[in-house]
């Protein structure tokens, strides 16, 4: 568990090296500034643009970077890239958070992002405030989305015996990732969130029609997510007094 989580942070502290880079960048700062004169914003707005595909393309665990700036313009890193009517940006999730957290990065639970016309992605989203470099004032707000698979494939490489499996926790209890997501938002499958939520970093026992099962959590500081494994007692232990054992030590 402590290894998942530590390939997790380490990869979203990575997300934030880029998201730092982008919003120090001198073009980004003055383009979104206010300040620049109207006979440069265009050749602004290419290079910024050229400036955001050139890290997408390097990445292919990058789906969108996407500026929106206070000022009405919103960059991505492909030129006259569609966005979508419907979803509108200063309402969305992602966009208030970075807003509330003022130059600190915030990440998301997996969810679809939609404000692509066309395209609905399941990604995590990577957001913070555009901030001028003196004065801390607020220019607007970026993404960096990450598709879904690069956390599933940092989790699903680790086994817990035949049955056992890890899943990801946001603080808010939304689950960040699940070996059985499409069930668990379905009511098909549910989770004891809750006990989870309540441990932080610890372990607890539960028995219901699935078996006897082990809950060990431990909470990044980075993130704030829990990387939950869940251990089948059946198969930590082939014998009834021993399984009467971890009973009683999990739940004094």
């Amino acid at each position: 568990i402590e290894q998942v989580q530590t390939n997790i942070d380490s990869y979203i502290s990575h997300m934030e090296n880029i998201a730092e880079v982008v919003q120090l960048n001198d073009q980004v700062q003055r383009f979104f500034s206010g300040e620049l004169p109207e006979e440069d914003r265009e050749e602004y707005r290419s290079r910024i643009e050229g400036f955001l595909n050139s890290i997408s393309r390097t990445r292919n665990d990058i789906s969108l970077i996407l500026i929106a700036g206070d000022n009405g313009e919103v960059l991505t890193q492909e030129p006259g890239m569609p966005l979508s009517s419907v979803a509108r940006i200063p309402e969305q999730r992602w966009y208030r958070r970075a807003r509330s957290a003022n130059g600190t990065a915030v990440i998301s639970s997996s969810h679809v992002q939609n404000v692509v016309a066309g395209e609905y992605r399941w990604v995590i989203t990577l957001s913070r405030t555009i901030n001028d470099r003196r004065t801390g004032e607020v220019y607007g707000v970026m993404l960096v989305d990450m598709n879904f698979s690069v956390i599933s494939q940092l989790v699903s490489r680790i086994s817990l015996g035949e049955r056992g499996y890890l899943f990801i926790v946001a603080p808010d209890g939304s689950i960040v990732y699940h070996p059985r997501q499409e069930l668990i938002y379905s009511d098909l499958e549910r989770e004891y969130i809750d006990r989870v939520l309540a441990v932080r970093d610890g372990s607890f026992l539960v028995s219901d029609e699935k078996g006897a099962r082990i809950y060990t959590a431990r909470t990044s500081r980075r993130t704030g997510w829990r990387t939950v494994g869940v251990n089948y007692a059946s198969e930590l232990v082939r014998n009834r007094p021993t399984i009467r054992r971890y009973y009683f030590y999990w739940t004094v």
